[in-house]
């Protein structure tokens, strides 16, 4: 079921390429059937791996199953634990900044939203603070405001790595802070963005290149 365009990209049937859709590099690139890929979007492969789009399969990889350090990319996470566990009404509620969690973030050297202490902030602003610039504070924040603490909202982290039958995830924090015990693989970390563009308020972060704060 599968055409070869040339001898690095191979495409199925009923697949739909919206404008300017691109693909670069040396590596082999298949897209399996049905699938639609927007607009303006860069598809890219590298000597020594692959890209397979549409049923999951790794055709080619290095250290794919290898635990690493998931660093920011824990926010992805993150915000889709969030997202599950409030209703869409609550994205304009509000929470108030504290010093505590600002200091965290200050001492852990994050990279921060510039929230302030006392700073009261619309639940959606969290969202978009944990992705657009990696706000550690918005992070905590969210965190916080859904399940009172980290260490709670961190149970809700790995319940939900369990849910999706991932063996080689946990995490210790929503932030991303290194750590032994947070860590993933590459493709666990892809098999969690995969779930969370599934989430229509986590999709909706995630493609958004600009964000003006209420």
């Amino acid at each position: 079921n599968i055409t070869p365009i040339n001898k690095n990209i191979k495409i199925g049937k009923n697949v739909q390429l919206y404008p300017n859709v691109s693909f670069e590099g040396e590596g082999l690139i298949e897209i399996g059937n049905n699938v639609k890929i927007g607009t303006n979007t860069i598809i890219s492969s590298n000597p020594n791996g692959g890209v397979k789009i549409g049923d999951n399969t790794i055709i080619a990889g290095r250290g794919a199953k290898e635990r690493i350090s998931p660093a920011s990319m824990t926010k992805v996470l993150t915000i889709l634990v969030a997202a599950e566990h409030i209703t869409e009404e609550q994205l304009d509620d509000t929470f108030t900044m504290t010093l505590e969690i600002t200091d965290y973030s200050y001492v852990n050297d994050c990279s921060c939203v510039g929230f302030l202490k006392d700073e009261v902030i619309p639940v959606r602003d969290l969202f978009y603070g944990t992705i657009l610039p990696s706000g550690g504070e918005a992070a905590v924040a969210l965190a916080t405001y859904v399940a009172g603490s980290q260490e709670e909202f961190v149970k809700l982290m790995n319940d939900k790595c369990k849910e999706m039958g991932l063996k080689n995830t946990h995490f210790t924090n929503p932030v991303g802070l290194h750590n032994e015990d947070n860590y993933s693989t590459p493709v666990e970390i892809a098999m969690i963005m995969e779930y969370a563009m599934s989430n229509e308020t986590c999709a909706k972060i995630l493609k958004t290149y600009q964000y003006t704060t209420r």
